[in-house]
């Protein structure tokens, strides 16, 4: 009878283990879900910035739409107390700003270009009258980044569908910004981005991004880092190139070439070579 009895006790002390590596490996597969999101940090941009009236005076509770001009798609944010509004997480390319409070004249600013990982800080003065008069804004100057201390240089879509470029490797084009020297011209896809040097560092040593994935890779034999990818010209919107960044990229003695590949729009478009 007590060896029946012990059994069973053992028996439940097993389950009980079980459960509790059950309930271990539940929370952190919750946690690294929960992590997952931050990736789009990488690729996304934000707008931000504070709406005033033209004495200077912070207006709050005004409501800010932020238009994507390729997709119409509006994101609605709302000015806090101090007249302040965020709108983060948005995919690169051309927007518009609606700003509309009560009293005021609407605010509709046009040609606003946000860049890939690019905190864009805007000011937006509203002028005293009635909602269904509109302020026309264009935006076409070049905008000064005053809400970080990351510096780098975008390779926009123009410049690459129009340069020229050997088997047209898009790594060429990375040796067009500022503190970079080398870059390979062969189009092996191993071995096309391992002799860049960024602003010094070491060849082999730059981080690079496809739309937040990591897709550096070792070369076989050598410390260097190669491209596991070659991306198709025709497939890349723009590629910043990084070389004083914050910790979420990491990892690298030289630079970060963040690449994002394009979206669709709702316009009909292709390409052919």
């Amino acid at each position: 009878m007590n060896r029946v009895l012990l059994l069973k006790s053992t028996a439940v002390v097993e389950v009980d283990r079980l459960r509790y590596g059950s309930r271990r490996l539940l929370i952190a597969l919750v946690l690294f879900l929960q992590a997952i999101p931050t990736l789009a940090q990488i690729t996304t941009g934000s707008l931000q910035g504070q709406v005033r009236d033209a004495s200077g005076a912070v207006v709050s509770g005004a409501l800010v739409k932020v238009v994507n001009a390729d997709t119409n798609v509006a994101r609605p944010v709302t000015t806090n107390g101090t007249g302040r509004f965020l709108a983060p997480s948005l995919p690169a390319g051309r927007y518009e700003v609606i700003v509309e409070a009560n009293g005021f004249k609407q605010l509709q600013r046009e040609g606003i270009i946000l860049d890939v990982n690019q905190v864009q800080e805007l000011d937006l003065t509203l002028d005293v009258g009635e909602a269904k008069e509109t302020v026309e804004v264009s935006a076409n100057s070049a905008v000064l980044d005053t809400a970080s201390s990351e510096t780098g240089q975008v390779v926009d879509n123009h410049a690459i569908t129009n340069l020229p470029l050997n088997e047209r490797n898009p790594w060429q084009l990375i040796s067009l910004s500022t503190g970079v020297i080398g870059g390979s011209t062969v189009t092996d896809v191993y071995n096309a981005f391992n002799s860049l040097i960024i602003n010094g560092g070491r060849p082999g040593t730059t981080a690079l991004l496809i739309d937040g994935i990591s897709a550096a890779v070792a070369l076989p034999g050598t410390q260097n880092t190669g491209s596991s990818a070659f991306p198709n010209v025709d497939m890349i919107q723009e590629f910043k190139v990084e070389s004083n960044y914050s910790a979420e990229f990491g990892r690298t003695g030289g630079g970060v070439v963040n690449l994002i590949y394009k979206s669709g729009t709702n316009s009909l478009h292709g390409s052919a070579y």
